[in-house]
């Protein structure tokens, strides 16, 4: 029979029992349930991906007869179609198996679709739905040292790219990191084929003699859309029809043979596999003896954010008269607009870039009094530029502080304002910086002193570099009050009513502390 004693010994031991139970259980339980607790995200060895062999490196990746294999990809997708898809894992001898997949597109930024659970218990998805993978529950119940997993895949709704998939599979032996094989593959879905889309831009450039076209492909082609040669229709025809020239592989094509003065007009559409795309708009040229391209043209980008042009001569200014060049600045090769002309000399500087942290495209050609002549081309990267001044700043007196405000300036120099910079000026002395670095748009200025002067700037930061200051704003707190205001008040200038309102608040007050000291001393 146990004593009292023991029974609450007893007592004790089994409550510190049942709580090593609460602590040590979902540890216990997290340990059993597989490789994938405490697996980090992302390792499915796709694009700027590492794969699980990172910290399960004791095999090479793919080592043995192992493998990891995806079922159900269909070889082309549909838009916005639902595919049931299954992800084995083979890994003979080992005690869990897990996997990880994901989708990669062709074309950058392009929408990959959407993964859906058909094992809730078994698999898992990611917040973005951009990743699927085995839960801690299904890395077990292996046949002949496969594991498999179903799961569903929804196609984006748009069909612009092909798309590839990515998996990582291991299999554990169940004793640690080490000893565990990782497996990786790669598989490909292709958009729905179709024929190419227009030419993005076509230009028609005159000779003497002859007509020089040069056509760009839009900026993306998807696997399996790729141009396999263009078609290139002409008309010397002001009106009618335009008939096939002829066929070429590249995007470039000079036609001989023509009479200056004459009106050509010119179409070209690409081919693919699945026939011919739609065709360019219709340029027209006229040849002529004109100004062959200016050589050597070069660019380069100042300090300042300013682009400097220059070129030599062209080899010929054909038969006109005057000698002119005209330069042109796009975004595109195919937009471009005029941004100087009738100028005399090979050089030219642009200071009216419309933004920073682009490529720009520029063309050159001379002009003769026989028109315009043919182009030379460059292209570069102008860094961003440091941004402009903060805008709308504001700095106001507060007690024991000064609160400044200001706004994000018009131009952040093509880059985003990283942070902030306060100067402080005081009595007409230098700026100097008061707090740097900062992320937001206000500041409170509990080091100034009253009665003295004080003027504010702001200046903006980016990977540019520091921005020009911002129009100081001045502020000046007041002198505070050194002795409390006195009012000379008559007891015959207050109302009878509220003077008798005061004695019986008096009177009620003294019959109240008399009773606590009565009740003070009977307690005693």
């Amino acid at each position: 029979m146990l004593s009292k004693g023991h029974g609450v010994l007893g007592a004790r031991k089994m409550g510190a029992l049942a709580l090593l139970m609460l602590v040590l259980g979902p540890i216990a339980i997290g340990m059993l349930g597989g490789a994938y607790l405490n697996h980090p995200p992302c390792r499915t060895g796709a694009p700027g991906e590492g794969t699980c062999q990172n910290c399960h490196g004791t095999y090479s990746l793919n080592y043995g007869e192992g493998c990891i294999m995806v079922m159900g990809i269909p070889e082309t997708y549909e838009p916005s179609c639902t595919y049931t898809l299954n992800a084995s894992v083979y890994s003979p001898g080992m005690d869990r198996w897990c996997f990880e997949i994901t989708i990669k597109p062709v074309v950058p930024n392009h929408p990959i679709g959407s993964f859906s659970l058909c094992d809730s218990r078994g698999t898992c998805i990611s917040e973005d739905q951009r990743y699927i993978m085995s839960s801690r529950y299904g890395c077990g119940n292996a046949i002949n040292g496969t594991r498999c997993w179903e799961f569903k895949w929804t196609a984006p709704s748009r069909a612009d790219s092909d798309l590839t998939f990515y998996g990582v599979g291991m299999g554990e032996d169940g004793g640690g990191t080490g000893g565990d094989c990782v497996y990786t593959c790669m598989m490909a879905t292709l958009a729905p084929p179709r024929v190419p889309d227009r030419p993005a831009g076509l230009l028609a450039e005159p000779g003497d003699g002859c007509a020089k076209l040069t056509w760009w492909m839009p900026e993306w082609c998807p696997e399996g859309w790729t141009y396999s040669s263009y078609r290139i229709y002409w008309s010397d025809q002001s009106t009618g029809g335009s008939r096939l020239l002829t066929e070429v592989d590249g995007t470039t094509y000079e036609h001989m043979g023509l009479t200056n003065g004459r009106a050509y007009r010119y179409q070209v559409a690409g081919v693919n596999r699945m026939g011919e795309g739609q065709l360019s708009e219709m340029v027209t040229c006229t040849p002529a003896s004109v100004a062959m391209p200016p050589r050597a043209l070069d660019a380069d980008v100042s300090t300042g954010g300013s682009v400097q042009l220059y070129w030599q001569d062209p080899t010929s200014w054909g038969a006109g008269s005057g000698r002119f060049y005209t330069v042109l600045r796009g975004e595109h090769p195919w937009e471009m607009s005029v941004v100087a002309q009738e100028l005399t000399s090979p050089s030219w500087v642009d200071t009216t870039l419309p933004r920073h942290n682009l490529t720009y495209h520029y063309m050159v050609r001379g002009r003769t009094s026989s028109g315009d002549g043919q182009v030379a081309t460059v292209c570069l990267v102008v860094p961003p530029a440091a941004p402009a001044a903060p805008v709308c700043v504001e700095a106001t007196a507060m007690s024991g502080r000064v609160e400044v405000t200001w706004q994000a300036p018009a131009d952040d120099g093509g880059d985003a304002v990283r942070c902030y910079n306060l100067y402080r000026t005081v009595a007409g002395g230098t700026p100097q910086l008061l707090a740097e670095r900062m992320s937001v748009t206000c500041y409170n200025d509990t080091s100034c002193l009253y009665g003295t002067a004080y003027s504010y700037t702001v200046t903006a930061a980016n990977a540019a570099g520091e921005g020009a200051m911002s129009t100081a704003v001045e502020a000046q707190m007041a002198l505070p009050a050194t002795e409390l205001d006195t009012v000379d008040l008559d007891i015959g200038d207050i109302p009878l009513p509220a003077v008798g309102a005061m004695a019986a608040v008096i009177i009620i007050g003294a019959v109240m502390v008399g009773r606590l000291a009565l009740r003070s001393r009977s307690d005693e």
